[in-house]
């Protein structure tokens, strides 16, 4: 026998009217099969009954004269933005009180349920009198909006909900009874003023079905009408014979029969909404029930739907969501989602690399490349924003990737050379397709509008040539967006702010949900607490039962306030009515349940960090069993007992491996760890690792790497090294390994402070570039720099500078590149009157490159090829590089300068004249430098090489260099080559090279502690004598 009072009473009426006409009218029609199949069953017959809702009904008999007057239905999908629109047209008076919000997507929804409600009350613009309103001008402004929406419909020949109703009510006979069809209708639903007034006047006997009743609560003020004349059974017994049949009287436990402690009802809580959806299944699994014979409702869809869902897959569980699955938490939903937030952020690069990165689109490109290679590829190019600095920025990945393959085929690199091709190849194919993608949007006009038709058919575009699609739910997820797009696409067309069309499109978005499904055979079934128990599952688990979200908070709404609500109709629904409904209804189908009842709330909030406290709800059942309605929160907690967790209590009832690896490891504690290495072997090579490092020998878990000895010495394999890479060696020689040996780079992202533009390293670069132009310049006018004379022409080069690396790198904002811009000029004017006040020197030499480098603005002094040092002794190596400046001090006698825009040195590395291998650039540039100077001037000699600070940040410091300041440079040279001879690459000494490695996490915690732990092996004496005090 069912313990459920409606479908206890739709059994009699069956039963007893067999054949008779019976139309069941219900909220949807997904509830009416669901009904319907669980007769089905239980063995009832159920012949002629046709379950159904008002509009429903209501289309099924309006149709045939809506469609003689050529009127077709409004897609409810487009609401929101044809508010927007219609809001939008309402002429601005200097006094709104909603025209001025137009913008926020938040407001288009309410505005748009209000509307709705309105009309389905029965409501033209016309009742819309200022008395009831609160303010005159909202009464206006609604008026208007009523109006203007009415129009629409009338002008586009479209009905929505509401006129399908009243048109149908119009045809309805003065006399009901005309029929002898049965009219069933719940009594638990609060109808919308032209829904009730359609159930009325439909020709039949009506018969109003009873629900179970939740004692100890009053029927909410819209229900009490239809209760009161209610048939049926009563849903309160006398007896009861399972705890959970008593769960009618879980507001009046003082009322109910004795409890039959068969533990038909219990609860728990657990630590976390994850936790207590693991319980729920691990309590399912143990249960032996059949998935079909389950049923979790959920007082929120989120995040147990998403939870839910996850574990089904991963355990091959079937299932159905009764609200379905949000778009959001597709491939295609996600694609388009990233698609309209890079829009959004201007085509930020980070952007389109996360999207390419996700696995939530594809290319279409059959020769490649795959979206990751894409990402890889995007992130080299240092993409800011802006639509326009992808094909600049995509060419020049393109030459640089066709000159890197030029020079490794010119150094005998040729075995990478296919893959160095195919990456152009690739290159070339992603700046084609970024084109493509660039060309559908649409661009924002000077005015900031943007045509909302073209951008979305970019996204209907989008969302059918790139989102992937892995699976049916992908596909339908796909289908609905381009269904949802094309009926937006559909409005009136408009040009609109970019972030109001980008608005509506991601609200559509996140409103649109796939793959609902009522119960089926063989599938655990989800669903809302308010719609629980109606398939008739012997098994329910209520989750979610916290306080705040059963029952649901309502905040009042923002458009019809409630006083304005009474005024205009009694069935408007107040605050109080829908949280008094709420409880109503979820007490209501808790109390029509009966079989095996469960309920669970989460004691903690993970996400948030937040302690979460129980419903009245478990504490009503706590009290309903112990008959005892004094007990307290205090009692329930210590009821309750310590909370489930993500572990399972034994291994056996762990859901998958991972929990059940989890509850041994925990059990075994490190009587564990054999097994755990002989299964997941890089377990053990990692405690291998780390055993090695805190050892006392120098092994290859330090940078031992004897199958590397020569390969990366220059003076054994003719490749030219830089003064740069020679610096990094002496600093971490593993850093050095591990970047220039095995090239490994870190994972580069996109990703910028919306704060700033130009990153230091970007900055450096360009004011080195306006430095040696504007000497340049001074050189070809044959002046020299001059404060008062050339103020105006070092900003003019700047000013040109600085526009073409703003077309290259676009700022955020206006307000930030006026900022960084004014720091720029400012720097070239401390560096003109440092420059000009060197009056007793000439510029011989601007950014001197020899080797790799010398392309546009070759200096005189420059050369193609590397400069050979030959040092004695063996050590004799290519060197190349760039030198910023070399001056003629007087005849013969020379001196390099190397500029530098960050902050002077602080006293450490000022007084290091070699640093022990760290700052030997300028030693090394002094030598190449004769080797450029000599080709003209034979006695030429570098007397004294420098480092200049010539900017505001520098404070227009200066460090220099004597000759007998690096007279060490030979030997020291032959100690950091000796570790690449024989391929040792021990760890820094010091903790601050680890600051800004791109690198550090190869290392494990303070490397530079474990100095002291291989001070006794052999191996490491080059480098002892290297770093001396430092190494000991």
């Amino acid at each position: 026998m069912t313990h459920d009072s409606l479908i206890a009473s739709l059994i009699d009426i069956c039963r007893e009217h067999k054949t008779a006409e019976k139309w069941l009218v219900l909220p949807s029609l997904a509830l009416g099969h669901t009904i319907s199949d669980r007769l089905a069953l239980s063995g009832h017959a159920w012949v002629n009954l046709r379950p159904g809702t008002p509009v429903q009904i209501a289309q099924a008999i309006a149709a045939p004269i809506l469609a003689s007057r050529h009127i077709m239905p409004l897609n409810d999908v487009v609401g929101p933005a044809l508010i927007v629109r219609l809001l939008a047209e309402t002429p601005l008076t200097g006094r709104d009180y909603f025209r001025g919000l137009v913008e926020s997507p938040g407001l288009s929804e309410a505005l748009w349920s209000g509307i709705t409600e309105l009309r389905l009350a029965g409501l033209t613009s016309e009742g819309l009198s200022d008395e009831i309103f609160v303010s005159p001008l909202k009464a206006r402004e609604l008026r208007h909006l009523l109006a203007a929406y009415e129009q629409y419909l009338h002008e586009g020949k479209l009905a929505d909900s509401a006129l399908m109703l009243q048109v149908a009510i119009d045809q309805m006979p003065t006399h009901r009874a005309d029929r002898p069809r049965l009219l069933l209708v719940p009594t638990d639903v609060a109808w919308r003023p032209l829904e009730q007034a359609l159930i009325s006047a439909l020709p039949g006997i009506p018969v109003n079905l009873r629900h179970s009743v939740p004692g100890g609560l009053p029927v909410p003020r819209r229900l009490i009408e239809a209760s009161a004349g209610a048939s049926g059974p009563s849903s309160s017994p006398v007896t009861a014979l399972t705890d959970s049949q008593r769960l009618p009287w879980l507001f009046s436990p003082e009322q109910a029969p004795p409890p039959a402690n068969d533990r038909t009802l219990e609860w728990f809580h657990a630590a976390g909404h994850e936790a207590e959806v693991h319980e729920v299944f691990r309590r399912a699994l143990a249960s032996g029930a059949p998935w079909d014979a389950i049923e979790i409702a959920c007082t929120t869809d989120e995040p147990y739907v998403t939870l839910i869902r996850e574990i089904c897959a991963r355990l091959d569980v079937p299932v159905t969501l009764a609200s379905g699955v949000p778009v959001t938490m597709t491939r295609p939903g996600r694609a388009l989602l990233g698609f309209c937030r890079w829009i959004e952020q201007d085509f930020s690069g980070g952007g389109l690399c996360r999207m390419l990165q996700s696995g939530d689109i594809h290319l279409d490109l059959p020769d490649g490349p795959r979206p990751g290679q894409a990402a890889r590829l995007l992130a080299r190019c240092d993409i800011a924003w802006g639509r326009g600095t992808y094909a600049r920025s995509l060419q020049g990945l393109i030459q640089t990737l066709k000159t890197e393959a030029t020079h490794a085929a010119a150094e005998g690199e040729t075995e990478d050379l296919p893959w160095r091709e195919e990456r152009v190849a690739h290159a070339a194919a992603l700046a084609s397709w970024v084109d493509t993608v660039l060309e559908r949007v649409p661009p924002v006009d000077p005015d900031h509008l943007v045509d909302e038709a073209a951008l979305i058919r970019a996204c209907v575009q989008w969302v059918d040539r790139y989102a992937a699609v892995t699976g049916p739910l992908d596909g339908a997820a796909r289908q609905a967006l381009i269904e949802t797009l094309t009926a937006l696409g559909d409005l009136p067309p408009i040009r609109q702010r970019l972030t109001v069309a980008l608005g509506q499109v991601i609200a559509a978005v996140e409103r649109t949900r796939v793959d609902a499904l009522r119960p089926q055979p063989g599938s655990l079934h989800v669903t809302r607490l308010a719609d629980a128990g109606w398939a008739g599952r012997p098994r329910t688990f209520v989750v979610g039962l916290e306080q705040g979200a059963f029952p649901a908070p309502s905040m009042p709404d923002p458009i019809l306030l409630d006083e304005e609500r009474t005024r205009l109709h009694a069935a408007l629904a107040t605050t109080g009515d829908r949280i008094t409904e709420s409880l109503y209804t979820g007490a209501s189908r808790l109390a029509a349940l009966g079989g095996q009842v469960t309920l669970s709330y989460p004691n903690r909030d993970l996400r948030d960090d937040r302690l979460l406290f129980p419903s009245s709800v478990i504490l009503q059942a706590y009290r309903l069993t112990r008959m005892d309605r004094s007990l307290t929160y205090e009692d329930l907690a210590a009821e309750l007992g310590e909370p489930a967790t993500r572990l399972p209590a034994t291994q056996a009832k762990a859901l998958d491996d991972s929990g059940w690896w989890l509850r041994g490891a925990r059990q075994a504690g490190t009587a564990a760890r054999p097994a755990a290495q002989a299964a997941f072997s890089l377990l053990s090579s990692g405690e291998a690792a780390e055993e090695a490092r805190d050892g006392n020998s120098f092994t290859a878990w330090d940078g031992l790497v004897p199958s590397a000895a020569g390969d990366l010495d220059p003076r054994r394999n003719d490749r030219p090294i830089s003064a740069t890479a020679i610096e990094q060696l002496a600093k971490c020689p593993f850093q050095y390994f591990l970047t220039r040996g095995l090239r490994l780079k870190p994972s580069t992202r996109i990703e910028r402070d919306p704060g700033a533009w130009l990153d230091p390293l970007t900055r450096g670069s360009l004011l080195h570039e306006l430095f040696a132009a504007f000497l340049r310049d001074c050189r070809d006018r044959g002046v020299m720099p001059n404060l008062a004379r050339d103020r105006a022409r070092i900003h003019q080069i700047g000013n040109r500078d600085i526009a073409a690396i703003r077309e290259q790198l676009p700022p955020p904002n206006e307000a930030v590149f006026q900022h960084e811009r004014e720091a720029l000029l400012t720097d070239l004017d401390r560096f003109l009157a440092f420059t000009a006040g060197l009056q007793d020197r000439e510029v011989v030499g601007i950014e001197v490159a020899f080797g790799r480098g010398v392309t546009e603005d070759p200096d005189p002094l420059a050369q193609e090829e590397p400069i050979v040092l030959d040092l004695g002794q063996d050590l004799r190596f290519s060197l190349h590089g760039r030198i910023d400046r070399i001056d003629r001090i007087s005849a013969h006698r020379y001196e390099i300068v190397d500029y530098k825009t960050g902050r002077p040195w602080a006293r450490d590395r000022r007084i290091a004249h070699l640093a022990h291998g760290g700052q030997v650039q300028h030693a090394l540039y002094a030598l190449a430098a004769e080797t450029l100077l000599r080709k003209s001037d034979r006695s030429a000699q570098v007397v004294d090489a420098a480092y200049w600070f010539p900017t505001e940040r520098g404070e227009c410091d200066v460090v220099s260099r004597k000759p007998e300041e690096w007279q060490a440079l030979t030997g020291l040279l032959r100690g950091l080559l000796s570790l690449l001879r024989d391929g040792v690459f021990p760890h820094t000494t010091t903790a601050r090279e680890c600051d800004w490695c791109d690198v550090a996490s190869a290392c494990g915690p303070k490397p530079w502690d474990r100095k002291t732990m291989k001070h006794d092996d052999h191996r490491l004496d080059a480098v002892r004598a290297i770093k001396g005090e430092e190494y000991a």
